[in-house]
């Protein structure tokens, strides 16, 4: 329903309009959601007819957080360089769940920009294990270096 919202802009626009009367509005939406259940389209028209559409995508992140806190899981995004292989998957998903004393859902991103390693992020906490945080640790470490010209020589003395 929100990747359909997100996609149809006519429909979004017809939903916004305020030259739209909202019992036409009531009507297209209880006939395009007619399979999802009541409740659903009971939000929707509300979230429609006090002009609250944009916090749609924020009640069904917060639903599908209290969703998986009552099954005991937790989600985690994994941003790597390259793909996980499945053994690395196993074990990554391992230490996050004897960390979070839950079973684990990984979210897996692959970002080449990384170099190397990965960021881990659940809701509370974020790691960041990548080669890019620490060459730039090691230039913040350097900047304040001063090297002058007397240390260096070609034959590799002073």
């Amino acid at each position: 329903l929100q990747e359909a919202l997100q996609t149809d802009e006519r429909f979004c626009g017809f939903l916004d309009s305020p030259a739209i009367g909202f019992e036409v509005k009531r009507k297209a939406l209880q006939a395009a959601l007619h399979g999802f259940s009541a409740p659903v389209r009971n939000v929707m028209c509300i979230l429609t007819r006090r002009q609250r559409l944009e916090l749609l995508e924020r009640i069904v992140r917060e639903f599908h957080d209290h969703c998986n806190q009552a099954a005991g899981v937790a989600e985690f995004d994994v941003v790597s360089a390259r793909g996980l292989e499945p053994d690395e998957r196993a074990r990554l998903k391992a230490a996050l769940s004897a960390h979070a004393g839950r079973s684990v859902v990984l979210r897996e991103a692959v970002e080449p920009k990384l170099l190397c390693g990965m960021i881990i992020k659940d809701e509370d906490e974020h790691w960041d294990g990548t080669l890019v945080r620490r060459l730039r640790a090691v230039v913040a470490n350097l900047s304040g270096v001063k090297v002058t010209a007397g240390l260096w020589t070609e034959e590799g003395k002073d």
